[in-house]
């Protein structure tokens, strides 16, 4: 564990790198401040299934009272399955921040080479799938400014 030698797409040569102590004693802080926000991260994923099985009873109750709080053509289903689409989103990179927070716990108290590149490979999946999502999202809502410029340009030229 002392040196690694890598060689990236390009078969560029790195030089060997030292894991120190101070380098140790930061992936371990680091993995610890990853394995809290995980298990905060499963929390609320729990709290988001739970509340999307409820939300169809909670919706029919307050129908109840009137109020029209929402629009007519959004049911509890669907909205039972946006909350658990969402879940299901925040589940994957929640589990890889998890596992990098275990493997590189470990990987660095038990001086294992192996472990900490499978921490480092979990930590990598975790900023692509962030990475990806993000692009996907800018993605999305380019598309929808542009329609909606679209929309406003020919709302214009239709007066």
């Amino acid at each position: 564990m002392e040196s690694n030698h890598l060689q990236d797409d390009d078969n560029q040569e790195f030089p060997d790198m030292k894991f120190n102590d101070t380098i140790q004693y930061y992936v371990y802080e680091a993995a610890k401040w990853a394995k809290i926000l995980s298990i905060v991260g499963f929390c609320i994923i729990g709290l988001i299934v739970v509340f999307a099985l409820f939300i169809g009873s909670v919706l029919t109750f307050l129908g109840k009272f009137g109020g029209g709080m929402m629009p007519a053509n959004v049911s509890a289903g669907s909205l039972t399955v946006a909350y658990l689409f969402m879940a299901a989103i925040y589940f994957f990179p929640t589990l890889y921040l998890y596992q990098f927070a275990s493997n590189a716990r470990d990987g660095v108290g038990y001086n294992s080479e192996a472990q900490l590149t499978e921490a480092f490979s979990k930590l990598k999946s975790f900023f692509k799938f962030w990475g990806v999502f993000t692009l996907i999202i800018i993605g999305f809502y380019a598309i929808l400014f542009l329609f909606i410029m679209i929309g406003g340009v020919g709302a214009a030229l239709g007066q």
